[in-house]
């Protein structure tokens, strides 16, 4: 499990946590989905609303 940059999670898994998430099956899946995942998302930074 890490954030959707591919960092720990560095908050509680709770239900009040405001907090993204990626869980991966296993490390081939991973490695094959985090980049194009991270790639997709730096587009998105900034253009979603508080």
């Amino acid at each position: 499990v890490t954030d959707p940059w591919g960092a720990r999670v560095a908050c509680p898994l709770d239900i009040r946590a405001d907090l993204a998430w990626v869980g991966y099956a296993n490390r081939k899946i991973r490695a094959q989905v985090e980049p194009v995942l991270q790639e997709l998302l730096r587009g998105w930074e900034g253009s979603v609303p508080e």
